[in-house]
């Protein structure tokens, strides 16, 4: 026989033998549960329902990598509004506007004082008006330093809703509680 022909016929019985392996080799398989060498537990600061999964099975995560997130619809618009607060300058920009022009009316009265046209009373106001403008410039910068403060603040208590890998890992399962693969959550 030729060297060809002997090689086809090999070739059609390993292919016919193909199923035959497979089935035996399906009989041979077993029910089992691999157990993992270490298990970590992963929480959050904050309670709460669990919005999204970041990570599969198999992912390679390292530290500061998002695994999940809370649902924080609320610390979300919570920072927004401080944001816009933290930003707003008109109460800043209407202050230093009135200042401006207490310190020019004032300077006015103080020239016009010594030609007995304006009483010492009337200096008077305008000096306190000078000064009550002054310290109303410093409560509108302080209020929007808080704004600021509660800004920050506020996307503090949002990135506690973020639950971020500390170490560097590889996930060989993640488990998601039934309750919440019924929810529709990975």
């Amino acid at each position: 026989m030729s060297r060809r022909l002997v090689r086809s016929r090999t070739a059609l019985v390993a292919l016919l033998s193909l199923p035959w392996l497979a089935g035996a080799a399906a009989e041979n398989r077993f029910d089992c549960v691999i157990d993992p060498s270490r298990t970590i537990r992963l929480s959050s600061p904050d309670t709460g329902l669990l919005a999204k999964v970041f990570v599969e099975r198999g992912d390679r995560v390292t530290t500061g990598h998002v695994i999940a997130r809370l649902e924080s619809a609320v610390e979300a618009g919570t920072v927004a509004l401080g944001k816009a607060r933290a930003e707003a300058t008109a109460n800043i920009e209407a202050q230093r506007v009135r200042l401006a022009l207490a310190r020019k009316t004032h300077e006015r009265a103080t020239q016009m004082g010594g030609s007995a046209v304006i009483s010492q009373q009337q200096l008077d106001e305008q000096r306190t008006e000078v000064r009550i403008n002054e310290l109303e410039l410093a409560r509108v910068e302080l209020e929007r330093n808080l704004a600021r403060l509660e800004f920050d603040r506020a996307r503090a208590a949002l990135e506690k809703r973020t639950i971020r890998c500390t170490w560097r890992h590889t996930f060989r399962s993640v488990c998601i509680p039934a309750c919440m693969k019924a929810c529709g959550h990975r």
